[in-house]
């Protein structure tokens, strides 16, 4: 990956994070890399995962920003887009393991059939499934610049940059596939027109099967509007929820 397509992703993704600010995030919950990036992600941190990535994985890890992952979220982790939970390689419950083991549903898909094995070296996996049903998985491709996101119980959905190669080796190349602007913008739009939306403080899930006094609530706050006040909103909801 092109210095300047690392940087693009890195911009489109705090972009995205922080407009889910403006939604139900907290601030407090993005980790922003420090000046020069993350100083503790090596190629060495990265081959004692047995992550397998390449030296432009390494370097997007290094200078992304990462959700909030500690010992305290591990089991309620703040979601990112529709039950989808981003992988925090700065937070404590990754760095508090050695090793992945007891972490690898957190930094990769459970079983290599779900995509007729792993992503391969040059593929940064951003999230995963929350745990259970639904959810997706989010892929960067780091030689083609360009992000793959696949819901693995419904099957594979082209769009126009998804490779049709026939073979298992590239299955999961077959998921709907964007450029970086394109998809971020495409998520940040579900949210505005609650395809998608934050039913508690950390859980997102499709608009179409929410209560419906989620949607109503965030309308009668004016989300999107500058008379939001996301606390305001978000105890409304966890009133309503008790």
């Amino acid at each position: 990956m092109e210095r300047h397509a690392r940087d693009e992703f890195v911009s489109e993704l705090t972009s995205y994070y922080t407009f889910l600010t403006h939604v139900f995030l907290p601030p407090s919950a993005i980790r922003h890399p420090p000046p020069g990036g993350w100083a503790h992600i090596t190629p060495s941190f990265i081959d004692s995962y047995g992550l397998g990535k390449d030296a432009a994985v390494a370097d997007l890890m290094r200078h992304m920003p990462y959700i909030q992952r500690d010992e305290a979220d591990e089991n309620d982790p703040w979601m990112i887009y529709e039950k989808t939970a981003a992988v925090d390689y700065a937070g404590e419950v990754i760095l508090g393991r050695r090793n992945k083991r007891g972490v690898e549903h957190l930094v990769e898909p459970e079983m290599e059939e779900m995509f007729c094995g792993m992503p391969p070296a040059h593929v940064y996996v951003l999230a995963t499934h929350a745990g259970g049903r639904d959810g997706h998985f989010v892929f960067v491709d780091t030689r083609r610049a360009v992000v793959v996101v696949a819901d693995w119980q419904v099957g594979p959905r082209s769009t126009e940059l998804s490779l049709s190669d026939n073979s298992d080796e590239f299955y999961w190349y077959k998921y709907a596939t964007y450029t970086f602007g394109d998809f971020f913008s495409m998520l940040k739009d579900h949210f505005r027109g609650f395809k998608v939306v934050a039913t508690t403080r950390r859980k997102v899930q499709f608009g179409r099967s929410a209560p419906d006094h989620v949607v109503k609530i965030y309308q009668e706050e004016g989300i999107f509007t500058e008379r939001y006040d996301r606390e305001r909103c978000m105890d409304r909801l966890d009133n309503y929820c008790e």
